[in-house]
């Protein structure tokens, strides 16, 4: 879950390039449980 949110992550920051955004990625399993977390990262964070 980790690597992917990472991943995620830093491929959403490489999208938004320039953007004044933070970006922090939460994966769920269909439950709604928890299964990964990125850190936060980016000009806002």
């Amino acid at each position: 879950g980790e690597l992917l949110a990472a991943a995620d992550r830093d491929e959403s920051l490489t999208v938004l390039r320039g953007a004044p955004v933070a970006v922090d990625v939460i994966c769920v399993d269909r439950a709604g449980t928890v299964v990964g977390r990125s850190s936060v990262r980016g000009p806002g964070a």
